[in-house]
This record gives structure tokens, sequence and C-alpha cells, in this order.
């Protein structure tokens, strides 16, 4: 059944609870800039769903996507039927953001999004909904959430949460869901954790909502916050400290955004929101990360927009790692429309070991970007004896053999194309028609490999690293 609440924009007026039983309560006066952020009137397509993940199940390999537009998949079906060839079973599909492309604060219309989104026609006959069905979750970006590049200041964001948990069938006994028993979760973010070989704790796979509470990056998007501001709010922080407490043999964890990317300094820091002075918070939180002003970053959204929370996200990790949580930790994330291979050595601390970790982004089904962007945390070959890896002058980047050691102890090779590249990188995949992302788990060699796939290119593993599962990316103390 449906219920409909038909109410004045008269924003003078007052309404009290005027409907309510065990799954909703329907109240107030609260409308949008352009639209009521109400429910969509159509029912959510019945047809064309997903399969969502099992806790506890024997998952060895999560693939991993985003800024899909079904009707720019000009050159066939090939993605697809690559992601079901390699990713067909005991595996994962994980969307990672701008899912769909739908900037509005109309309901129906992201929810038309979505069941276009669903019912493409590479996607129904080879993608996760097809049959075999492929267990399929995932986090959101600015396109898909809301609008281009806002957070905490869009106003429909309970109402963009409902058509993501709809287009994703997350069942009501999920705490995402508007149904949900104990009170709707304010964001999308979710963790599974799947078995190993062995039935132990295996991959944890964790997603998490880089929107909903996130505050202005920029005066654009609403008031600074300067050293208050977050990415998760304080509940999602409080439910990751959770989550990187259990133990399991690998933690990846899914991000709309990039997390490793320095800061971008080719702006005057000022602009940030979240800068509040010299030799404050923002300088400060770089700064316990090894990263002074010759380190730079993409220029297009990411975590280090707010240095101090991405700080504490790293800190959490190397925390989780030294406490014997995790032995390999992997960030994958989206937004670029291109795929990238990162490192980054977390230093040591007081009580705390430096450690490594690592983030691939997929991005672009069918989308790129082939354009220089300067990362310096991405992975460079070189790093490892795989040559020398000159700067975009020619010029020897002197710190490269010693900024990633504990790296070397965990990476076992790197295996790489060459092609559709920038920036004077071979792991940074600018051209090719379409990327996405993998990482398998060979329990028996204690092996995870990290791919970077391009299946309309001659090469279609354009990216391989493979780590070492049994050497823990920590140093020695």
């Amino acid at each position: 059944w449906k219920a409909y609440l038909i109410a004045s924009r008269d924003s003078s007026l007052s309404y009290s609870s005027v409907a309510a039983s065990k799954a909703f309560t329907v109240g107030g006066a609260a409308t949008c800039e352009n639209e009521v952020c109400n429910a969509s009137p159509e029912d959510a397509s019945p047809t064309n769903t997903h399969l969502v993940p099992s806790e506890g199940a024997p998952i060895t390999k999560v693939a991993f996507g985003s800024c899909y537009k079904p009707d720019g998949q000009t050159h066939g079906s090939d993605l697809w039927q690559h992601v079901r060839n390699n990713f067909g079973s005991s595996s994962v599909w994980n969307w990672l953001g701008d899912n769909m492309y739908q900037d509005t604060n109309d309901s129906q219309a992201k929810r038309n999004a979505y069941n276009t989104a669903r019912s493409n026609s590479y996607y129904t006959t080879y993608g996760p909904i097809a049959e075999p069905k492929i267990p399929t979750t995932g986090t959101w970006d600015d396109h898909d959430y809301g609008i281009e590049n806002y957070g905490n200041n869009y106003e429909c964001r309970q109402s963009s949460q409902n058509e993501f948990v709809y287009h994703f069938n997350v069942p009501d006994t999920d705490p995402r869901h508007p149904a949900y028993g104990g009170g709707q979760q304010e964001g999308i973010y979710s963790a599974y954790m799947f078995q190993s070989d062995t039935g132990a704790p295996g991959i944890h796979l964790i997603n998490l909502d880089a929107r909903y509470h996130r505050s202005p990056t920029f005066t654009s998007y609403g008031s600074c916050e300067a050293a208050s501001s977050t990415m998760l709010g304080a509940t999602q922080w409080s439910w990751l400290e959770n989550e990187l407490n259990r133990p399991s043999e690998v933690k990846i964890i899914g991000s709309g955004t990039q997390v490793l990317p320095p800061t971008h300094r080719g702006r005057s820091l000022s602009n940030y929101c979240a800068y509040d002075g010299t030799g404050n918070t923002f300088d400060a939180a770089n700064l316990e990360l090894g990263e002074g002003p010759a380190f730079e970053g993409t220029n297009y959204e990411a975590w280090a927009e707010i240095p101090q929370e991405r700080t504490r996200m790293l800190k959490l990790v190397q925390e989780s790692i030294n406490a014997g949580n995790a032995k390999q930790v992997i960030f994958i994330s989206g937004d670029q429309h291109w795929a990238e291979m990162m490192v980054k050595e977390i230093p040591s601390r007081s009580g705390q070991a430096a450690v490594s970790v690592y983030e691939v982004t997929g991005s672009g089904i069918d989308q790129k970007w082939p354009f220089t962007v300067v990362n310096t945390n991405r992975l460079r070959p070189e790093d490892f004896g795989f040559g020398l890896r000159r700067d975009l002058q020619g010029l020897r980047v002197q710190e490269d053999n010693t900024r990633n050691l504990n790296a070397a102890t965990a990476i076992k090779s790197i295996t790489y194309s060459g092609s559709n590249t920038c920036s004077g990188d071979s792991l940074h995949i600018c051209s090719a028609t379409a990327n996405y992302g993998g990482i398998e788990v060979d329990w028996a060699n204690q092996e995870v490999h990290l791919s970077i796939f391009t299946p309309f290119e001659i090469v279609q593993e354009a990216v391989r690293v493979t780590l070492n599962l049994g050497a823990t990316s920590a140093a020695a103390p």
C-alpha cells in the first residue's frame, strides 16, 4: 500500500505528524529548493534485480567499477563479458559511485536512471544481474547521490538513499533500508565479512559513504567548518573504527573519491574550507603523513581536500594492521574516469610501526580522461628496481627509491602493458575506452593480485601488482 501527503509549499504553515506506522512517520513541512524530497510515485522495477552479497560467503575475488553511462557503451559488450568470464564465481561486484548520472532532487528521475542502468542490454546479458547473478554491493558518489560535488548540503539525502536501496535490492533487514526496524541509518555505508578457504575471516569488504555527512569542501557548497570539517560524520566514524577492529586477512575499503592522493597545491590552501591557517590542523595533518609541499595530488575531488580526515583514516588503518586485524589493506575508488595504482607508506609514530597501504582506482564505463594528473603517491615500478623514474622534465626524482621501503617487502611483482597511459607513469591508465578493477586472493599461495582491466584494448589486463599476503605490510618496530 502507499500513502501520499500533499501539502502547500507555503513555508509559513506548520504540520504535525499526520500518519504513522511501524514502518514510517509522515510529518513536517520540509521542501527542497527545486522539487519536494518525496518518494517516487512509481514502483521500483521488479525486474533486472541485483543479488546482495551473503555475510560469510566464500569469496576470493572482488571486481569494481564506477562512472557508468549505459548509453555511452558504444563499443559493444566486451567489458561485461570480461567481468562475467573472470568474476563469474566466488566473486562480488562492487560499484564505487556515479552508478548512474542524475543530478537532481527529483526522486523519480533518479529511479528512472537506476532502472535504465540495470536494464541496459549488455548489463542484463553479461553483467552482475545476468544469471547466475554475481552478488553486488557498493557505494555512491556525487552524480548518483545528489548534485555534482555536493555533500551534506544536498537537501534530499534520505530520499536519494532510498533510491540507492531499491536499486541494489537491499533487504529491509539492513539498516540502510527505510523500513528497517531499528530506524533507518543515515548514509549507505556497509560491510561484509567473507570466508577464506579455511572458513576463517578472509576478505573484509567495507564501503564508506563519503557524501551524506561530508562537510563543504569549498564555499560554493556551504559554510566552511575549518578544522571541524568531516568526511564521514561521527556515527560513521565510530562504525568504521569497530569494523577495523574485526580480524580478517585482507580489508578492502571502498570510497567514491580517492583516498591516497596528497592535497593538491595548485590552488591557494586558503581556498579549502578545511584550511585553518598556517601551521594548524590542516598543515599538521599532511605533515603527519610525511607530505610536505613537494607532494602533489589531483585537483579533482579527493579525501585530501580535508586532510585532517584523511590522516585520521590512515592512522586508523595503521592501527588495524599493527593490531593484527589485517595483513593488507587496499582502498578501491572511482570518480576520476581513469585508472591507477597507488601506494602510501604511513610513517611510524609512538606505539605504531610504519605500514604501507594500497589503492586501486577503477573508473570509466565507458569514459576516459586522457590528460596529465600529478600524483606523488602513484605506484611506480621504478621505485622497486624496475628502472629509474624521471619526472615530466626528464629529471631524476631523488626520493623515489626510499619512500616505499615497507611496500617493497610485500610487492612480489609488477606487470603492465605500458599502453594508454598518461603523466609519464606506466600505472596511470587514462586513454583506454573503458576500465575496471579487480582484486583476487590466492589463499594457497598467500598472494593478493591487484589488477586494472581494459577489455576493449589488445592487452586486457593493463596492470597487475602481486602482493605477498604472508609478509605483513608493517615494518619492524
